[in-house]
């Protein structure tokens, strides 16, 4: 780049803000919403571009991009439910959502012109949505289309689930539940109301749809596999079984001893962090009263908070624009590459190889690739750590070169530092940029997963210009071609047609979903992916070699498995019989040859 020369093709970062609104440091009538946080967040991305004016970058503003907010579902189910029990046969699809439109409420909030604002929100409910909304505005800039944009995004689901306690509702709420993050469900009668929510009109432009399919079939929802933590321990067990570190004691010591790192940077950062506490790899994993299951092997420290109150925002413009408005050089820090990849198959059920994901290591080497570099040059990273699996497995895919959870957030990650619902990552970007202001020179990665390791947006950083004279993002369409039609033919697994016959099986993976009840702990539900075998003496053998997902609610059957670890006599995965219902629901039971 020629000197005093600034590019209206290469995007900049420029400011970032974010917040946290403690638990319990004000009363529900006093709390923010999620509007408001979000004004907040963007008031700080302002005053961290260090200019005279702000008011004059507002009115420069032609784009507002919004996270969708986790606290649309939870509404939905409670809607849901309204609807089951007043006896309704309609299926709610859709309703009058609590923000009808977030990017304009919360431009006209700050004061940024709405004529010709373009307005967008990041498709479904999904936590690569920060960086794929950095990647999409990123590359709006550079093709001209806009000139500067703020991104934020906010959950205040700590507020919301404590005002449902206290007998508040929202205005499109009558008698109902509403679901926590565990699922338990809160009663709401509504005596108060919580006045959130906006009517602007029109609709934002939806980002960031990959595909068509939704993350579960009806199979998987029905065997308990529509709950994240059920999901990412079925996963960590498979990793399991494929590792070193097959004995349980050994694999979750080594998941304590990274999971330690993360709770010592959030520690450091009481400001920021939900949990600011420090504690030891024993402690994390350890059963305790405040550390109850959740789902087998996972207690709760090792699980994603995300009911928390945090909001954060980014404002990206051209080089150009931000030499305009004198924004200190210093502060400008470039997207260098970027990248977004979905897993195939989409359905977890119908991946062959649970202990692998492919779309991790497309998305590694696409924007290690488009920014020029080689994970040797990357020297601060935040790896998305909703689970224990999703950090390990990123750093075996991605080639990452450490395990110490220290070097691996900015943060604290999602079980310490909160986990935002779709927005953690909005918080990463910020910390990454804030951290790469004082090491300059260097280049970081942010990693952002959504559904069940199932999205995937990349983003490398860093203070160094940008080297070309346009900013280029490669076509996310191009690199996911070649990987469907790789995992078609290498990552895809049939899935077995069932009846009420039964099947013989045997267990690839399973985990056990804890729930409270009267004070205690117990075993809800055992959910496992198995494979059918061919059996002798039987002509059911159509669906021999075919994948199957089950449950079983069997106190005894449930004890034997966790007892056994999964394991039969001989130390081999486990075999049960499996058979779908006349609630067409796929059950097993531990296999014995005398019930066949």
């Amino acid at each position: 780049m020629a000197s005093g020369s600034h590019r209206e093709h290469v995007p900049v970062l420029v400011g970032v803000g974010r917040i946290t609104q403690h638990k319990g440091s004000v009363s529900i009538d006093k709390a923010r919403s999620p509007l408001e946080m979000m004004y907040d967040a963007c008031k700080l991305a302002l005053e961290d571009l260090y200019v005279e004016d702000t008011g004059k970058v507002l009115e420069s503003v032609d784009s507002v991009a919004t996270v969708n907010m986790q606290l649309e579902l939870r509404v939905l189910s409670a809607l849901r439910e309204q609807a089951r029990l007043s006896g309704s046969k309609t299926q709610i699809l859709g309703y009058d959502h609590v923000y009808t439109n977030p990017p304009r409420t919360l431009a006209k909030s700050l004061g940024v012109p709405t004529s010709g604002l373009q307005e967008y929100i990041s498709d479904d409910q999904s936590g690569n949505s920060p960086q794929m909304l950095v990647n999409e505005m990123c590359e709006r800039i550079a093709q001209k289309k806009i000139k500067t944009a703020i991104i934020s995004g906010c959950e205040a689901l700590a507020t919301f689930s404590e005002a449902l306690k206290q007998g508040y509702t929202l205005p499109c709420l009558g008698e109902t539940s509403v679901p926590n993050a565990t699922g338990e469900r809160i009663i709401v009668k509504g005596s108060k109301v919580l006045q959130w929510g906006d009517d602007p009109g029109d609709s934002p432009e939806i980002l960031g749809h990959l595909h068509d399919e939704i993350p579960m079939n009806i199979d998987e929802v029905r065997s308990g596999l529509a709950s994240a933590p059920a999901c990412y321990a079925l996963i960590d067990q498979a990793c399991r079984q494929k590792s070193s570190y097959k004995d349980l004691s050994s694999h979750m010591k080594q998941v304590g001893e990274m999971m330690e790192g993360f709770t010592q940077v959030a520690a450091a950062q009481p400001e920021h962090s939900w949990f600011p506490i420090k504690r030891t790899a024993h402690e994390i994993v350890t059963l305790s009263e405040q550390n109850r299951m959740v789902a087998y092997p996972y207690p709760k420290f090792c699980n994603a908070v995300m009911d928390v109150d945090q909001a954060a925002a980014l404002i990206i413009m051209s080089e150009a624009e931000a030499a305009k408005f004198k924004i200190p050089k210093h502060r400008w820090t470039y997207l260098h590459g970027c990248s977004d990849t979905y897993e195939y198959p989409v359905h977890i059920s119908k991946r062959r190889n649970l202990d692998r994901n492919f779309a991790m290591q497309v998305a590694a080497k696409q924007a290690l690739d488009s920014a020029q570099v080689t994970m040797k040059d990357i020297t601060l990273f935040d790896i998305y750590s909703c689970f224990p699996v999703a950090v390990s497995m990123a750093c075996k895919e991605m080639e990452i070169p450490t395990r110490d959870g220290t070097r691996l957030t900015l943060t604290g990650g999602l079980p310490y530092h909160g986990g935002p619902g779709n927005n953690y990552s909005m918080h990463a970007i910020a910390a990454m940029v804030q951290s790469l202001r004082q090491n300059r020179g260097e280049y970081g990665m942010v990693t952002a997963n959504g559904g069940f390791l199932s999205k995937h947006s990349v983003g490398i950083y860093s203070c160094v210009p940008y080297k070309e004279s346009k900013w280029k993002r490669v076509n996310p369409e191009l690199y996911q071609l070649k990987l469907n039609e790789w995992a078609q033919k290498n990552n895809h697994q049939d899935i077995a047609k069932l009846n009420s016959e039964g099947s013989v099986g045997v267990i690839d993976t399973w985990t056990v979903v804890y729930n409270k009840h009267k004070g205690e702990n117990i075993p809800k539900m055992a959910t496992i992916l198995g494979t059918v075998l061919a059996v002798e003496d039987s002509n059911k053998n159509d669906n021999a070699g075919k994948r199957f997902v089950a449950m079983c609610t069997d106190p005894s059957e449930i004890s034997k498995l966790i007892s056994a670890d999964g394991k039969d006599s001989n130390g081999e995965a486990m075999k049960c019989v499996v058979t779908r219902n006349k609630k067409h629901r796929n059950t097993f039971r531990l296999y014995d040859k005398a019930h066949l």
